[in-house]
């Protein structure tokens, strides 16, 4: 979020006129459709490569519900 708002902060005033515009809500859609590049261009620029696998790790462990005992609309229960 920090990055986020550092970035809506610099980017606002460069068009005055239109300033009011570029409104929160939008402003993070956009961020966070395009928080990927972002963070590939600051680990290119760093030299930090990862692999496939480190990224299959990160997304088997973000992808997995963390409320064991919800019921689930329309698909079967997880035990």
């Amino acid at each position: 979020m920090l990055v986020s708002r550092r970035l809506y902060l610099l980017v606002r005033p460069r068009s005055p006129e239109k300033a009011p515009r570029f409104t929160h809500l939008r402003w993070a859609r956009v961020f966070a459709e395009k928080s990927g590049r972002l963070e590939e261009s600051i680990l290119r620029f760093l030299k930090i490569e990862h692999t496939a696998m480190e990224m299959f790790l990160v997304y088997e462990s973000q992808a997995l519900d963390p409320n064991v005992k919800r019921h689930r609309l329309g698909g079967p229960r997880v035990p």
